[in-house]
């Protein structure tokens, strides 16, 4: 993942100086049940994604790539002469205005501007993302995945493995910040109408652990996903 259409170069080092948010994903194969990931959410986090040509009349992409990646547990693969021609591409997600959100920063209302929700896959992963953006820069999202959307609370988990919930609150696309600790609870979630509801609450923290922290309370949302 890449948050730009531009030709050029942008880090998946965690604390780059990069304006621009990125993620890579990878599963040795379709059974396998952890994934490894670099980004600049991701501790020790190392590489390079080059955008090297975009066709934006019919949204493809191509680019080179390579990243150190690791799993939550520790283990790590160095990524190295990664190319992708001719990849299809979206600027934006769909934006439903009945789609209801809600939290609170550190007891301040979130007050959002846009709720975009999708079913999206990656590297075998099939996740519901919901994202409420605010003045098209504050942001706080949710990652639930698909096959285990069914109601019920579970523990958001602050690095993301096949089948995990996970969370984040951005101040911009520089100042990213994982769910350390915290649960979302499915009260609903339809398939076919492709509908989800639930509650949610989190401690929003940096990898650099000296960083101030946010807590994320009173959430919830109603919203229906695209595909």
């Amino acid at each position: 993942m890449v948050e730009s259409d531009l030709v050029g170069s942008y880090s998946f080092d965690c604390d780059s100086s990069a304006t621009t948010n990125t993620a890579l994903a990878y599963k040795e194969d379709d059974n396998a049940t952890t994934s490894y990931i670099a980004g600049t959410t991701v501790e020790n986090s190392t590489g390079t994604v080059t955008i090297v040509e975009i066709d934006t009349a019919n949204k493809l992409i191509s680019g080179t790539f390579e990243a150190y990646t690791q799993t939550g547990a520790g283990d790590s693969k160095t990524i190295s002469d990664g190319v992708f021609t001719n990849i299809p591409y979206v600027t934006e997600l769909p934006n439903d205005n009945e789609n209801e959100f809600f939290a609170k920063v550190d007891g301040d209302k979130f007050v959002e501007n846009a709720v975009q929700a999708t079913k999206t896959s990656l590297a075998g992963n099939t996740n519901i993302s919901i994202t409420a953006t605010k003045n098209s820069l504050q942001s706080i999202g949710l990652s639930i995945p698909f096959d285990s959307a069914t109601p019920g609370t579970y523990n958001f988990s602050a690095i993301p493995t096949q089948g995990s919930f996970s969370a984040q609150y951005n101040l911009s696309n520089t100042e990213l910040y994982s769910a350390a600790s915290g649960s979302i609870t499915i009260t609903a979630h339809n398939a076919s109408a492709r509908t989800i509801e639930g509650t949610f609450l989190f401690t929003a923290q940096h990898l650099n652990a000296s960083t101030p922290s946010f807590e994320i309370t009173e959430g919830s949302f109603s919203v229906t996903y695209a595909e």
